[in-house]
């Protein structure tokens, strides 16, 4: 027998029939008699030398599936792909994202993948799995159902308090103390969406992005500001440290200082309080600006940036008193249309709300 490993061991039909009741609920008497059938089937074969656990799985499975034992056959099942599949993969590459380039991390993806689905299918409730396989439902990232969450938000706010350890329990990563300069949060950011795309399927977002940010930027000039945005975006654009597509990310982009925040004490450097929110209205604007610039100007070959999504927030609030900024903004969307509006004066919502994240009206701010 070949095992999985690709060591030849010695035949020993006995473990067949251990396999079959660690697995299942099958009786000791039943996998005795599925044992027997699959050895006196190899033993009879001419010129069968060697078989492999793949093929006696296949067995397995047969011979459960023949006694009409089906709930047994699904937990003895085995998952995963073909060799043609396999190979089929391997040579052409899977185009069902355009985000995924031709990798090897994007091949292991896509073989862990075919494994996952088909474990998911196994596992959830028949009247959802017929719902799917029938095409009423879809599940968005099923492969990742069981073992991950979808999309998640982070605080700017919190990393400016608190700094950032990457593996969370502070043992197999470097820790940091909060900020003391803009391009080191620059770096915290995309420390953060590099591990969180290690551990989320979908993509990751920080709300009020420039609000957040603003106090950093009190005394910094224009072009030293514009270098950091410049960093923080290439660097989402660059980043392919997980599943061989760069960072899912998005930003939410606040037009002005939204009435909720202008009372809220402002981080800045070092996790120091510094006045609030309210103070920075406009440098809050000339982020906006300079994000809209940067945007607008594409990466070296003139191309839009794919990421992070940035999406700007619209509130009654304010209206009236963005006119600038809003021209701004809708003179880099008619350079290149990649930017999103969102309301943010929802019925039901407090007055806040974020994307790719769940924040409600009773999460609190910070």
């Amino acid at each position: 027998v070949i095992n999985n490993e690709g060591v030849v061991e010695d035949f020993k039909p006995r473990r067949i029939a251990a396999k079959i009741m660690k697995e299942t609920n099958v009786s000791e008497e039943m996998a005795t008699k599925i044992q027997r059938r699959i050895q006196d089937k190899f033993y009879k074969l001419d010129g069968l030398n060697q078989v492999s656990t793949s093929q006696i799985r296949s067995e397995i499975v047969s011979q459960l599936t023949k006694e009409g034992l089906y709930d047994d056959e699904k937990r003895s099942r085995k998952l995963g792909m073909s060799v043609d599949d396999l190979e089929e993969l391997m040579n052409n590459h899977c185009r069902d994202n355009a985000n995924m380039q031709d990798s090897t991390e994007t091949f292991y993806k896509y073989v862990a993948e075919a494994t996952l689905k088909e474990y998911t299918l196994l596992k959830l409730p028949e009247n959802i799995r017929n719902a799917y396989t029938d095409g009423y439902i879809h599940i968005h990232d099923m492969q990742d159902f069981y073992l991950r969450p979808n999309c998640f938000s982070h605080s700017v706010r919190w990393l400016l308090e608190n700094g950032l350890s990457c593996d969370g329990n502070r043992k197999a990563t470097a820790v940091a103390s909060p900020a003391k300069h803009l391009n080191v949060l620059i770096q915290h950011l995309l420390q953060t969406l590099m591990s969180g795309a290690i551990d989320l399927s979908g993509g990751q977002n920080f709300p009020h992005f420039n609000t957040f940010i603003a106090p950093l930027t009190k005394e910094m000039s224009y072009d030293d500001v514009k270098q950091q945005i410049q960093t923080y975006i290439f660097g989402c654009n660059m980043s392919t440290v997980a599943k061989g597509q760069v960072i899912f990310s998005s930003c939410g982009i606040d037009l002005a200082c939204p009435d909720y925040l202008k009372d809220v004490p402002a981080i800045s450097y070092n996790g120091i309080i510094s006045g609030k929110y309210g103070d920075y209205n406009d440098e809050i604007k000339r982020l906006v600006k300079i994000i809209c610039e940067v945007l607008k100007e594409g990466d070296a070959e003139h191309r839009p940036f794919r990421f992070p999504n940035m999406c700007f927030a619209l509130r009654d609030e304010y209206i009236d008193d963005i006119d600038d900024v809003l021209y701004t903004v809708c003179d880099y969307l008619c350079t290149f249309p990649t930017g999103y509006f969102y309301n943010e004066d929802l019925e039901n919502t407090g007055g806040i709300s974020t994307l790719m994240g769940a924040l409600t009206s009773d999460t609190p701010v910070m």
